[in-house]
This record gives C-alpha cells, sequence and structure tokens, in this order.
C-alpha cells in the first residue's frame, strides 16, 4: 500500500480524488498510523462525507467516525456509512459502545437483519451435498464476516441510497466471473438492476474475507430469496482474483456491462 500516496490524495483540493481515496481505503482496511492521521485531518466537506466516514469506520477510527455521525445526524443515511464501514469490525464497535440506539443503529440493524416472509421452501433446500455445505458457510458471513447484510439487508432487499437489491438481480444471477470481480474489489455507482437506477451513498468495498469464504458468500445470494443459480466454487475465484490482480479501485457499472 503506498501510503504518502493516498495521503496526498486525500488533501487534493479536487474532490473527485479525495472520494476516490476514501473508497479504496474502504476497501482496503489498512489500519495504518499514517493513514489513520491522514483521515483525522482531513478537512470536511458535505461531497464526501459519506465516504469519509465509512473510510474511518474501516480504518480503525471508529470512535471519530461516530463522532462525525453524531455530529451530523441530520444527514441522510450517514449511519449506513458508518455501519458499512465497520464491517467484520462491528462486533467488537457493539461490545465497546453498548447503547447503539443513540446512532439509530439499532433500528437500522433490525431493518437489515428482517427475516424474508411468506416463502414456502427454506432457500438452499435445492441443493445437495458441497454446494449446500457452502450455501450454509455463506449465509452466516453474509451477516457477520463478509458484512453484507449493513448494505442490502437481511432480506436482499437493499438498503435506500446504500446498496441496491440483490433479489431479484441479474448482477448476481448472471455471470459468475463479474460477481467475483464485485465481491473482490467492490462497485461504486450508479447501477441499474432490472432497469431501475440506483445511485449509492459511497462504493462497495470488498469483503476481508478468503477465497473459500467469498465463494461461499456467492453461493448463499445467488440461492436466496427465492432465486435459484449455480453454486460458486474457490477454484472461480481465484482465478478471478489472478486475472484481477493489478485492481486496485471499485468497478464501475461500464466496465463490467
Amino acid at each position: 500500500i503506498h501510503r504518502k500516496a493516498f495521503a496526498v490524495a486525500l488533501h487534493s483540493p479536487n474532490q473527485d480524488v479525495v472520494r476516490t481515496a476514501l473508497n479504496v481505503l474502504s476497501i482496503l482496511r489498512s489500519k495504518s498510523p499514517e493513514i489513520q492521521n491522514a483521515l483525522k485531518s482531513l478537512q470536511h466537506h458535505p461531497s464526501t462525507l459519506h465516504a469519509r466516514v465509512r473510510a474511518m469506520a474501516a480504518n480503525g477510527l471508529t470512535d471519530e467516525a461516530m463522532d462525525i455521525t453524531l455530529n451530523n445526524g441530520k444527514v441522510n443515511y450517514l449511519v449506513e456509512a458508518f455501519i458499512s464501514g465497520l464491517g467484520p469490525d462491528i462486533k467488537a464497535f457493539k461490545e465497546k459502545h453498548p447503547n447503539l440506539a443513540n446512532l439509530g443503529i439499532k433500528k437500522h440493524l433490525t431493518a437489515a437483519t428482517k427475516k424474508t416472509k411468506g416463502s414456502k421452501t427454506p432457500d438452499g433446500s435445492h441443493l445437495k451435498g458441497s454446494a449446500l455445505a457452502s450455501f450454509n458457510r455463506g449465509k452466516a458471513l453474509y451477516a457477520t464476516k463478509a458484512a453484507c447484510f449493513g448494505c442490502h439487508g437481511g432480506d436482499g432487499k437493499g438498503m435506500p441510497n446504500l446498496g441496491p437489491p440483490l433479489a431479484p438481480s441479474e448482477w448476481v444471477t448472471e455471470s459468475r466471473e463479474r460477481l467475483a470481480k464485485i465481491l473482490l474489489h467492490g462497485m461504486e455507482g450508479p447501477v441499474k438492476v432490472n432497469g431501475k437506477l440506483y445511485k449509492p451513498a459511497a462504493a462497495m468495498p470488498k469483503a476481508n474475507i478468503n477465497d473459500t469464504e467469498f465463494a461461499d458468500v456467492m453461493t448463499y445470494v445467488r440461492n436466496s430469496w427465492g432465486t435459484k443459480a449455480s453454486a460458486v466454487n474457490t477454484d472461480l475465484v481465484k482465478k478471478t482474483r489472478i486475472k484481477t490482480e493489478n485492481r486496485t479501485a471499485p468497478y464501475t457499472e461500464k466496465e463490467l456491462t
């Protein structure tokens, strides 16, 4: 990680450059002192506020990110950006700050983890053997280590201005390699899902998980909330990672279509 380059980019007068650096840092989750100091000294700007909060939460500055969120309580979807940045660190944060209701996080988590109703058969029941085992592992990862629920919800319907729906979604059920690219490197909007345009407030970061866990999450989302698609194996993720190893920024819709 070129920490000095990031420090320079974060203090660029061009807010597009700053936003891009923040989005990449949300994916890298480096938590280095140099990056943290650069984030702490970043000047307030409305156009990069969501990306700044998420990057700070993703890079170990959870208390500082929380303070900014509290001081900007009237800004829509800032809490969601904060939760998205916490990612796999959310459990530790909850233990440190048990009274999450003050941030509105408790309400958000309840909405995000709401179970789908009306399904006649359990999700994944059509899968067998190793595919079913992968699905079950992916189900646990989706709400915990992979931290997908914060943006896409427990029912796969997405969260306003934060994450588009996963069910149904052509981005999930069609090309497995394209989905692997998104999970490995992230994606920034706007993006069309089933013909409807979504404009997330910040880029989707990649999860800090290994290739097998990526495959498990992909198998889970491709076979949940009424959708059925082929399972994903670790080899596909590994091959995609090798093909895209020089990728440093989130993908855009244009690059993947």
